[in-house]
């Protein structure tokens, strides 16, 4: 919990204050250097004096540290959106898919082109084809292994 200041202004004890507000009423003049105050563990009261450029400085020390805690926060948030997402099974299952459909495709189209007397292209087609399905084979077994 932070310290609680206590002020004697206008012959009155007021209060209590943040280490916060104290800075805010230095700043503004609602408070000078021999603005009496007291906070445990002080056993009387005493002058502000050079300790309000303590509290000052305390803030700004804070404020720094909690700048610099949302600073890795926000680093650690833009890591993990960095990372890597892991495919879903139905989502890899549709690749597979849609992959071995195009394979499929590419070995009929392959199978009409030597029928209408172009091995050549035909043969690309069809040795594509087995080689895309042989390659999501050994990219399942390999899954599966791990």
């Amino acid at each position: 919990m932070s310290t609680q200041y206590f002020l004697w202004i206008n012959d009155a004890q007021s209060g209590p204050f943040t280490s916060l507000q104290l800075r805010s009423m230095w700043t503004t003049g609602a408070i000078t250097a021999a603005t009496l105050c007291w906070y445990e563990p002080l056993e009387e009261w005493e002058p502000l004096g050079t300790s309000i450029e303590e509290l000052i400085a305390q803030d700004r020390l804070e404020a720094e540290k909690n700048q610099l805690r949302v600073a890795r926060v926000s680093q650690r948030q833009i890591d993990d959106e960095k990372k890597e997402k892991p495919i879903k099974a139905g989502e890899m299952a549709g690749i597979i898919f849609a992959s071995l459909m195009l394979a499929a495709i590419c070995f009929i189209v392959g199978i009409l082109y030597f029928v209408t007397g172009k091995p050549r292209r035909g043969g690309w087609l069809i040795l594509f084809s087995i080689l895309f399905t042989t390659m999501w084979y050994l990219l399942i077994v390999y899954l599966r292994n791990n």
